[in-house]
């Protein structure tokens, strides 16, 4: 695995800016990983502004802008880009253009990571295979745009065994608990062992099914699968659990945060947790057996 080292702090006196976050961010999830169809990088702001203090979201939905603008957060960084298709006007109003249109007339900045930080050797499928307890984990699907971007660890999901003997049902019941999940959509309904899984953050390509046949994975774990993939893995015996596609993505903000406070010592880093459904979904269904 490519391991990102974090540069020193700036000298005592000087002052961080946003093209600094943006550099280390850079180090950290290379925009050359990110897919042709993507956009990454800074999509609003000032690169010279100085930089305090930094949101870290999945989405730059209303709740975020308000958490950012009410803590005097400088950048906002996003994992789901904020300006993903051409903007045919920027103005006051709902919606995601009257957002950014906010976050312009307050000086501040959009950052985004996306499909690099999907690749990236510490990104979103290696935190989510962390928290799933994977050992001996290796990169699923590398990244094409490099013959030795495998042994770099660049490329799409993590593959990797459990240390301990696990069934079907009895490793469901660890992805609940430790994604705080409510529920999952399966496809399967009968009890097996479980030895080799392979993980994805958020969505699932179906072109992967291949791959995960031939390194003969029992489970994969993605944060949403069609129907007919679902379909698909099934009919090659292997079992898939889409937990849901925030809970398997924001896995990743504890380690970029503590990248950025490497690079960063002082910085002060929040986080905007997103939608919290399944939440949602725990409390409702604890108050009805009440």
């Amino acid at each position: 695995m490519e391991i990102i080292q974090a540069k020193p702090a700036p000298a005592a006196g000087s002052t961080w800016t946003v093209a600094d976050l943006v550099a280390a961010m850079h180090r950290l999830a290379d925009p050359a990983w990110a897919e042709s169809w993507d956009n990454v990088g800074l999509l609003l702001g000032d690169p010279d502004a100085p930089l305090k203090r930094v949101l870290l979201t999945l989405d730059l939905t209303a709740p975020a802008l308000r958490q950012g603008l009410d803590s005097g957060a400088d950048l906002i960084l996003t994992h789901h880009p904020a300006i993903f298709t051409s903007l045919n006007h920027l103005t006051a109003g709902p919606g995601l253009t009257g957002r950014l249109w906010q976050l312009a007339k307050a000086g501040k900045a959009c950052l985004a990571a996306h499909t690099n930080l999907d690749a990236a050797p510490q990104g979103v499928s290696v935190a989510l295979a962390e928290r799933l307890g994977l050992t001996d984990c290796r990169v699923t699907i590398a990244w094409p745009g490099a013959p030795d971007a495998a042994a770099r660890g660049i490329g799409y999901g993590r593959t990797g065994v459990l240390s301990e003997a696990n069934t079907r049902f009895s490793f469901i019941r660890r992805i609940n608990q430790r994604l705080e999940t409510a529920g999952c959509f399966l496809n399967f309904d009968q009890d097996a062992n479980v030895h080799k899984v392979a993980v994805f953050g958020g969505s699932f390509d179906g072109e992967w099914t291949e791959a995960l046949r031939q390194s003969q994975v029992d489970l994969v774990v993605a944060g949403e699968i069609k129907h007919h993939q679902l379909l698909a893995l099934r009919d090659w015996g292997i079992a898939a659990v889409a937990a849901g596609h925030e809970a398997t993505e924001r896995v990743v903000w504890p380690s970029v945060a503590a990248y950025l406070g490497r690079c960063f010592p002082g910085l002060e880093i929040d986080l905007n947790q997103g939608l919290d459904y399944n939440t949602v979904v725990a409390g409702e269904s604890q108050t009805i057996a009440d």
